[in-house]
This record gives C-alpha cells, structure tokens and sequence, in this order.
C-alpha cells in the first residue's frame, strides 16, 4: 500500500522506520509512507503476492489491506475476530494529520490506505477470511501435480466468498478440481474433475460459519495446458469485502 503525502519513503514494519533511498524495489503487500511536494498518481507493476500480516507484538503496526472499492468493512467488522485487534487504537491519515479512529463500529477503512494499529500481544490475525496454501507462497500447478487452498473463517460470524480466476489475455490456464462422487451401479466412490473455464470464472461458495475451513484442491488440465510456464490470479472476495489475491504458477514439460 502506498500513501502519497516527493521522493522520500519510509518502509515501516514496525516503530522502528526504515528509510529508503530509492525505488528501485518495493515488496507487494507492505506498506510505505511517501512524502509528495504535490499531488501524485503512481502505477507500479510486479509480482502479486499471497500476503499475510506478520504482527509486532505489543507495538502499533503500520499496515493495509485489499479490499472492494466500493463496499470495504468497517474496522471492526474486519478486526472483530482478532481480540488482539479488537480496539479503537488505530490511527490513519486524515489531510495530513494522523488522527485517531475513535468509532471503529461505524467507521469504513479504504482500500489503498495504510493505518497505525496496536496489536495486544502475538497474533497471526489475516483478517476475517484467511486463505492458506501448502507452499505459502501461491499455488503450482504441473505435471507433478495440483495444490489446495484452504479458506477459513476468522470472523465471529458466518462468512462467504467468491473465488475468480484471472489470467492474462491469449495465455489460458486450464483447471480443474477434483471431487469425490458415488458410483450409483456399484455405490464406490471414484474421482471426477469439474471443469473450469480455461480463460475466466467465478465460483461462489457457500459461507463458512465462524472457525470452519473449506478445502479447495486445483489441478491443471494438462491435455488443455500449452507447454511452459503461465502464471494467473485467483482472487478471494468475502461479503464484507476483504479481497485476497492467490498467484498461480502453471508449468507443462513439452513433450
């Protein structure tokens, strides 16, 4: 996340602020500080990352979020499953003034905005909708074989999402996910795959009730998948808004 406030930027983890001294990389899903003489608009391209907060604990946090534009949550509808979070000492910037958030219940958070939170103790809080892979990092996809996602509801209250897949234009990534069905004849259980749109879908789960989890496995439809190495999105809309973005790396060995 950026803030805009010229070319001086603070990369703030923690309290402890560290200053850079150019641009010649920035890690996506951090958030820096930048200080503007004028208004400004900045396009930076790269990596998406699967992001997940690492908290300091019992220290304010300087940290921000994907989420919808229109229809972000509140801070305490995106906090309220985190009693480490759960409070008003939260500061954003407001005409460049840091100022307090002393109404979290009624008060909407932005996308693209970074703010000043504390956090009471250890936490591994992501938000109300955590999304975890096996390698952490995203999924891949190859001859090898698939990945899960795992979604899991942090919240105190039923959640939902929408899962949907972006790839780039003339680059498909095919697949699928397999599921178990019951042969009626024999009454087995045998292994189906249903399909997904090579170039683009949209998928909405069920909600989850608060604590449960969902498994999502993927695989690429190599019979479909053109040979090297594509990279796609998923991305994991909630119904209170919070966005996660899932990269996807596809590898076919030609043969």
């Amino acid at each position: 996340m950026l803030s805009a406030y010229g070319w001086a930027i603070w990369y703030a983890p923690t309290r402890s602020d560290a200053f850079l001294s150019n641009l010649y990389q920035l890690y996506g899903g951090k958030s820096f500080l930048m200080h503007a003489t004028t208004n400004a608009t900045i396009t930076l391209t790269g990596t998406t990352p699967l992001v997940k907060p690492t908290w300091t604990p019992n220290s304010y946090n300087f940290i921000g979020f994907s989420l919808a534009e229109p229809g972000a949550p509140t801070f305490k509808q995106f906090f309220g499953g985190s009693p480490d979070h759960d409070h008003n000492q939260i500061y954003r910037l407001v005409n460049g003034t840091w100022r307090q958030v002393l109404d979290p219940t009624n008060t909407v958070m932005k996308s693209g905005e970074a703010f000043w939170i504390f956090c009471r103790g250890r936490s591994d809080y992501p938000g109300p909708l955590e999304a975890s892979t096996r390698i952490g990092l995203g999924l891949l996809l190859n001859n090898a074989g698939g990945g899960d996602v795992v979604f899991r509801n942090r919240a105190q209250h039923p959640v939902s999402l929408v899962v949907e897949h972006l790839t780039s234009e003339g680059q498909p990534v095919p697949i699928s996910t397999p599921v178990m069905a019951i042969d009626e004849e024999t009454g087995g259980l045998r292994t189906v795959s249903a399909v997904f749109d090579p170039s683009h879908f949209e998928q909405a789960f069920p909600a989850l009730e608060p604590g449960e989890a969902i498994r999502l496995p993927l695989e690429l439809r190599l019979n479909e998948a053109g040979p090297g190495t594509r990279h796609s999105l998923l991305k994991v809309t909630s119904d209170l808004g919070t966005i996660t973005y899932i990269p996807i790396t596809s590898t076919r060995d030609a043969q």
